[in-house]
């Protein structure tokens, strides 16, 4: 018999406020507490009054095919419940995302889950953060068969989330001014190539034979495999250009040219 697939939240209590934004993103894509989440230190996700914490984590560990999210900070490292569930999650190989908490670094990972896993860094590059919680999001769809969520409710979630879990003071309205940076050639290149073509559009899919790919009209400019140093050349033209509102996202596989882009692709 299948297992019930369950998100199980790993933390320090101290970052408990931190914690919260999580299981508040992980909600947009219609993810329901303690059903679906568990967390030990939020309200209507943990254990229920009367229930022995230790019987009822083992058999969550036992009974849930558990995707485990480690949320990584200094505080986590001085928990040796948080330690002892990491260890756990390695022993049983049950799925894993690692968040890094803002201000906390790849090279403070310890343990089984050490620096060299993939993790999403929050305080890191934002396209790039955006990038990842949307894999995420893919991944835990999958997992739990949702397929009935809209795109912008999910993209204002995860928006808000990162702005909060940053601690960022200005609102999405008093952020919209074209960021100060100046042009690589690489930059130039990739908006002139979208502003030959009469939709303005970038195209982000992948597929089994070529990874990732980044296609302008009819044209796939960039592609993971088999050239991953010429993909990540044009990887990181978009995503400057993205930074400086030449370019902006409308979906998580197509982004358009701005009047700027325009005007900078001249």
């Amino acid at each position: 018999m299948k297992k019930k697939p369950l998100i199980f939240i790993s933390h320090s209590s101290k970052n408990k406020d931190q914690v919260a934004k999580i299981a508040d993103l992980l909600r947009s894509i219609n993810l329901s507490p303690r059903r679906d989440i568990f967390c030990s230190s939020l309200p209507g996700y943990g254990i229920p009054n009367g229930a022995n914490i230790f019987d009822f984590l083992r058999e969550r560990f036992l009974n849930y095919d558990l995707h485990i999210i480690f949320v990584h900070s200094p505080e986590y490292y001085e928990s040796p419940v948080s330690l002892n569930e990491m260890g756990a999650a390695w022993v049983l190989r049950a799925n894993a995302t690692s968040l890094l908490l803002p201000g906390f670094d790849f090279s403070g990972m310890k343990g089984v889950i050490g620096s060299a896993c993939i993790a999403i860094k929050l305080d890191g590059d934002r396209p790039e953060v955006k990038d990842r919680l949307n894999q995420l999001r893919r991944e835990l769809e999958s997992e739990f068969d949702i397929s009935d969520n809209e795109d912008i409710i999910w993209e204002e979630a995860r928006d808000k989330f990162i702005r909060e879990i940053n601690g960022d003071v200005s609102t999405p309205k008093e952020n919209v001014g074209i960021v100060s940076v100046s042009i690589t050639e690489e930059m130039k290149q990739l908006l002139k190539k979208v502003a030959a073509v009469p939709e303005g559009q970038i195209l982000i899919d992948s597929d089994l034979e070529s990874g990732t790919y980044i296609q302008i009209g009819s044209e796939v400019v960039a592609k993971e495999y088999p050239d991953r140093r010429e993909y990540a050349v044009w990887e990181e033209a978009l995503n400057a250009c993205l930074q400086a509102k030449y370019i902006e996202r409308k979906s998580e596989a197509i982004c358009v040219i701005t009047n700027a882009g325009y005007k900078a692709a001249e």
